[in-house]
Formats: structure tokens, C-alpha cells, sequence
């Protein structure tokens, strides 16, 4: 760029005086005179648009996750009430119920422990549900699970000091929990 400047064509000592006035400018002079008119100032504007839209979406998120942890504990809570229900049945009735898994004992309710003279749950804990029957009935209860019978049948069971005593018994195999 160079620096100049405009006059009307009727003005020609007008323009000479300028003119010179402008030739004998110091080129420093000059810098600042073109930095004053043709300066680019640069300013810096933050655009929010996008900070706003992370929050949003962030809020969105953090509601739907608070909606779901709230569904999920309510659920647990309804599980936790149903299993303290149903210990409350198992160990609270006058028959004896026992719970195998793949023909091991895992749970044996109060009446169970005290109708087969055990110490505690402990003393049930790992037994096949034949080591409660009395030898001469072991085949027929054996038989009676291989068959899948649920129906009540009598036969003899066996108190932990070796009392043999009738009882009847009734089977069923429920799968739980998968």
C-alpha cells in the first residue's frame, strides 16, 4: 500500500502542499497512519452454542440414569421383601422343607433340623436328600425321584442318633433362579 490522498482537480496547489506533506512523512509516521485507518482488529467471541448443547445433553443423560437407579431400587427392594417373606414361610411352618441343589443340601428349615434331631442348619448342609431316609426305603424314594413323582407317599426316614420313624414325603423338582 502507499499512502496518498485525494483532492479535487481544481485544487492544484491544495494538492501539492499534501503531497508533500505526505512525501516528507517519516515511514514510521506513515506505519501508524495506515495501522489507525486500515487496522484489523481481531476480537475473540466465545461461541456457547456448543457448551450449552453438552449440557443439555449431560442433564438429559444424568435424568434418564437417576430414572433407572430408581426403578432399579425399587425392584431390589420388592426382591429383598419377597426373600424375607419367603424365609419367613420357610422356617416358620409346621412341615418340613428342604432345598437341594443337583441333590445336595443347601437349606433345611427349623421344623426339618428338629424332626431329624440335628444341631443346626450346618449339621443338614451337603447331605443327599437319601442320607434322611432309612436304608430299607432308599429304593423306593430313589425310585420315586427318578420317576419324577410329586404325589405324597409314606416311607421311612432316619433321625441323625439312627431312630427310624414313617413319614410322608413328597417331592418336586422346581428349578430356580434358572
Amino acid at each position: 500500500w502507499e499512502l496518498g490522498i485525494g483532492v479535487r482537480n481544481d485544487e492544484p496547489i491544495l494538492f501539492d502542499l499534501l503531497q508533500k506533506a505526505v512525501d516528507n512523512l517519516a515511514q514510521d509516521q506513515k506505519q501508524k497512519i495506515l495501522n489507525k485507518w486500515l487496522s484489523i482488529k481481531l476480537q475473540k467471541i466465545i461461541d456457547y452454542q456448543y457448551a450449552i448443547w453438552i449440557l443439555i445433553i449431560s442433564i438429559f443423560f444424568a435424568l434418564i440414569s437417576l430414572y433407572w437407579m430408581r426403578k432399579i431400587s425399587i425392584a431390589n427392594k420388592q426382591i429383598k421383601n419377597s426373600l424375607e417373606d419367603f424365609e419367613y414361610l420357610f422356617n416358620n411352618t409346621i412341615e418340613t422343607l428342604g432345598l437341594f441343589q443337583e441333590n445336595i443340601c443347601v437349606n433345611l428349615n427349623e421344623a426339618g433340623i428338629k424332626l431329624f434331631g440335628l444341631k443346626d442348619l450346618e449339621d443338614a448342609k451337603g447331605k443327599s436328600p437319601l442320607d434322611f431316609i432309612a436304608p430299607d426305603s432308599v429304593e423306593l424314594v430313589r425310585n420315586n425321584i427318578i420317576d419324577g413323582n410329586t404325589q405324597p407317599y409314606e416311607t421311612n426316614a432316619i433321625k441323625q442318633d439312627g431312630v427310624i420313624f414313617p413319614v410322608l414325603i413328597k417331592g418336586q423338582y422346581k428349578e430356580i433362579g434358572g
